[in-house]
């Protein structure tokens, strides 16, 4: 199907803790298991120590998980191919944000007071930017995954990094592609309480749905973490929207998924997802995400055929893990296996330095295809985000849930917002 060029702004208008040295002599040895990532001294020596930052429990605690492996897939590969050059071998050690901004940042500095070189991940768009203002402070190059569009629009930062799809591809590949068929005129959205719920939200009011010459009727925000959507559910109904946008993820995605269904509201309107993934499938149920009328966006499936490097990627993660990889994993395992590459070409870790060899840079391996690359003017990655839809249960075949209705081929020029109406100034 042909693709109508998503709307743009321009077309609408340490102190107390002990060195490592002085651990290591305290010590004499250190184990890897205690702690991982903390060997090596840094940009002078010949280890290379990522801090993950990772929701390992809370909302996205799932996700996090399987993200977690990606960046362990990652760091793996990359000793086994030199890519932080000179033989320097890369550890890495995690801590659980909790899908908390509070928690995160804590955990974060504690990495930084262990003398970590570089920050990687998070999902959440709150724990996110609170991350990326601690990491800019600290003069150290932050990779984050974040759909919010503060993130790389008025907070951007020069050491940050984002390698997943911002929260007007996210939409744009759901609510815009369901706008795009005519499969719907008016639209009542409900939408998390947080950053990435309202980028989203304010998006789709503003821009997305008047550039469909669509009709916005409504919104509530619910908190995140909301178990009772039936409030909600049936103020969208009543709102008589053709079209209903859950600006919804991980575990809230799937308790609304399920009470949609539950109330009916397939059968009255076309249901909406702007991120979903394999993580949620199983929980929400075939039945469900298999209804004509539900649609979603997301930032990569693993079993998309546009690129040879995410089949191998894809295969080599499910053997390893008899998981298959989330978007989330894809993301966190080409932007790490980037980023030692370009410290190995900035000849260390110096902030800075690795800065301008990312800037540009395209992602290491091309996990979409597209020609994946690091902005210069806003540090997001030009990645696809496909539009999905769920299979019949007798197609599945154990993680085989989704079927990629729509991938665009020139993310940049279809789907991101033009450079100069970012909002973000480097």
């Amino acid at each position: 199907m042909t693709r109508k060029e998503a709307p743009t702004h321009k077309q609408r208008s340490s102190v107390g803790y002990p060195s490592r040295r002085t651990l290591l002599k305290a010590t004499g040895t250190v184990g890897l298991a205690g702690l991982a990532g903390c060997l090596g001294s840094g940009s002078g020596g010949n280890t290379i120590k990522i801090g993950g930052t990772v929701p390992q429990s809370g909302p996205y605690g799932a996700f996090g998980l399987n993200e977690k492996k990606g960046i362990q897939k990652a760091v793996d590969d990359a000793n086994a191919n030199n890519d932080a050059g000179d033989g320097k071998k890369v550890e890495v050690q995690f801590i659980d944000t909790k899908t908390d901004p509070a928690t995160g940042r804590k955990k974060a500095q504690e990495l930084i007071n262990k003398d970590v070189d570089f920050l990687v991940g998070s999902l959440s768009s709150s724990v996110a930017l609170a991350i990326s203002d601690l990491a800019e402070k600290h003069k150290k190059i932050y990779m984050g995954f974040a759909g919010s569009n503060k993130i790389t629009g008025s907070r951007c930062r020069p050491y940050t990094f984002i390698a997943s799809s911002s929260a007007v591809q996210q939409t744009s590949s759901g609510l815009g592609s369901v706008l795009k068929q005519g499969l719907g005129k008016s639209v009542y959205e409900i939408a998390a309480d947080y950053e990435w719920g309202h980028s989203i939200q304010n998006w789709n009011e503003n821009h997305l749905v008047p550039h469909y010459n669509g009709n916005y009727v409504g919104k509530k925000f619910v908190p995140l973490g909301t178990s009772d959507f039936s409030q909600a559910i049936t103020e969208a109904k009543n709102s008589g929207a053709d079209i209903i946008q859950f600006t919804e993820f991980g575990l809230d995605f799937q308790k609304s998924a399920k009470q949609a269904d539950q109330y009916g509201l397939f059968d009255q309107a076309v249901c909406v997802w702007p991120s979903v993934d394999i993580v949620d499938a199983k929980p929400v149920g075939q039945s469900t995400l298999a209804n004509k009328n539900f649609f979603g966006g997301t930032t990569w499936y693993y079993q998309q055929t546009n690129s040879d490097a995410g089949k191998k990627f894809a295969n080599e993660f499910t053997k390893k893990y008899n998981e298959p990889p989330t978007s989330f994993a894809a993301a966190a395992y080409a932007s790490v296996r980037t980023l030692l590459r370009a410290s190995k070409q900035a000849g260390g870790t110096k902030a800075s330095d690795v800065q301008a060899k990312l800037e540009g840079a395209k992602l290491f391996p091309q996990l979409w295809g597209v020609g994946e690359r690091f902005r210069k003017c806003d540090h997001r990655a030009t990645i696809s985000s496909p539009t999905i839809q769920g299979r019949s249960p007798s197609e599945v075949n154990e993680w085989n849930m989704f079927k990629v209705v729509d991938f665009p081929s020139n993310p940049e020029k279809t789907q991101m917002r033009d450079c100069a109406n970012t909002g973000c100034s480097l």
